[in-house]
């Protein structure tokens, strides 16, 4: 490690506390609504089974995204994976604020079980009207 990507590395931790700390704090005294979802990044995957709740796992580095791993919000406990690679169909992107809350383009949609479908913003999650039942591609599919 350089000299400069370390003071680099250092300089983003100090970001990320500030931004979180500071999160809290607005959060605390009411003039920030509360996230309820927060990104942290890692190099490598997630054990599935114990990924906690209102954390979104994403799995890259400073300079790219690969995955986002999160448990669905509904409550039933299902893993979400989403891809955030360029190159794969479909894909989502995720931007994080300056307090760490996560914006997800486009809305999440699960194909089974559950149907949740909703979007992220700010952190937030935003049910849409159509959540629990199947995308209209897969009515009629099922048997």
């Amino acid at each position: 490690m350089t000299f400069l990507s370390f003071v680099t590395s250092c300089r983003d931790r100090c970001m990320r506390t500030i931004g979180h700390l500071t999160r809290r704090g607005l959060e605390w005294t009411g003039f920030l609504e509360s996230a309820q979802l927060t990104v942290t990044t890692h190099s490598d995957h997630p054990d599935i089974e114990a990924l906690p709740p209102g954390i979104i796992y994403v799995v890259g580095g400073p300079t790219y995204q690969k995955w986002a791993f999160l448990k669905c919000p509904c409550g039933c406990g299902e893993p979400i994976m989403l891809s955030l690679s360029e190159k794969k169909r479909p894909r989502w992107h995720i931007d994080t604020d300056w307090f760490g809350r996560p914006t997800v383009k486009p809305s999440v949609w699960q194909t089974a079980g559950c149907y949740s479908h909703f979007w992220i913003k700010k952190g937030r999650i935003h049910w849409t009207a159509d959540t629990g039942r199947p995308h209209a591609s897969r009515v009629g599919s099922e048997g």
